[in-house]
């Protein structure tokens, strides 16, 4: 079986743009705003968090 030609349906950066937006690269700089963001994606049981 091969894999299909193309895109992932969906990529990590997919997710992480879902909760800190386009700009989130510039995010990632403030160190600050993105501890919280990481903090909002990996709240177990959450929205972002299906597992």
């Amino acid at each position: 079986s091969k894999r299909r030609r193309g895109r992932p349906l969906r990529r990590w950066s997919d997710d992480i743009t879902q909760i800190a937006g386009k700009t989130w690269a510039r995010a990632a700089m403030d160190r600050e705003s993105w501890l919280l963001m990481e903090e909002a994606f990996t709240v177990k049981g959450g929205p972002y968090n299906k597992y």
